[in-house]
């Protein structure tokens, strides 16, 4: 009968008749006995590893129970990894609850009202005396001259102006050219220059000629003359 051997060198497997003792491997030449290979091939019994293989199943339960208690232990890992992501998703969206609700208005604090500033005196005015030259022509008629100079100034100049305004500059420049034009007009009849009549003016005013009170009009947001000079004074 033919059979098959492997050998045990090269691993080729050849076909030879049973009865052969020795085989000669036709690819690297190794000489074996097939028939000690296939005693050695049959399996020994291993005493030790048999009763090593009752122990085992002796402690079979024991391993049951360090799977089982592993299994448990890797189950309680998952369950807090778990835990702690539902944790830190809900904070996040409370965060986020509490983003959305928040003012967005910046909060700005109350600054109290700062008193208000009172408005100054008009007494603050200092009225300063004009420097003047003294026109050659008799006094009495430089005072006659002064006084007409002062009733046109007190209808036109001095008159207080209640409208503010556009309206208001344009009325003051009114009011100045009457006054400008009784200057001329005192020019004339008297046979001076205008600038004589205007001297005449400073002249009377710093020698007070005219103790009237006088106007408390305003030009350009300033009294004309102090307050205590409009003592007594009616428009």
């Amino acid at each position: 009968m033919i059979r098959s051997v492997t050998c045990p060198k090269c691993g080729k497997t050849s076909n030879v008749p049973e009865h052969i003792a020795s085989v000669r491997c036709s690819k690297c030449g190794k000489v074996w006995n097939p028939g000690e290979d296939a005693a050695a091939a049959e399996p020994k019994v291993d005493l030790a590893a048999k009763l090593a293989g009752y122990e085992n199943e002796g402690g079979g339960k024991s391993k049951k129970k360090r799977k089982k208690s592993k299994s448990s232990g890797g189950s309680n890992k998952v369950a807090a990894i778990v835990a702690s992501v539902i944790f830190v998703v809900a904070l996040a969206g409370v965060g986020v609850y509490l983003w959305l609700q928040r003012d967005p208005s910046p909060q700005v604090a109350a600054v109290p009202d700062e008193p208000e500033e009172e408005p100054a005196d008009d007494d603050d005015v200092v009225w300063v005396a004009p420097d003047y030259r003294e026109v050659n022509m008799p006094e009495a008629d430089r005072k006659r001259i002064y006084m007409d100079m002062r009733s046109t100034a007190i209808t036109s100049i001095e008159k207080p102006l209640l409208i503010i305004g556009p309206a208001r500059v344009a009325m003051e420049k009114t009011l100045q050219d009457v006054y400008d034009r009784e200057i001329r007009t005192q020019a004339a009849l008297h046979d001076v220059p205008e600038d004589d009549i205007r001297q005449i003016v400073n002249e009377g005013d710093a020698k007070r000629w005219d103790t009237r009170p006088r106007s408390n009009a305003k030009r350009n947001g300033k009294r004309l003359y102090p307050k205590s000079w409009s003592e007594g004074w009616k428009p």
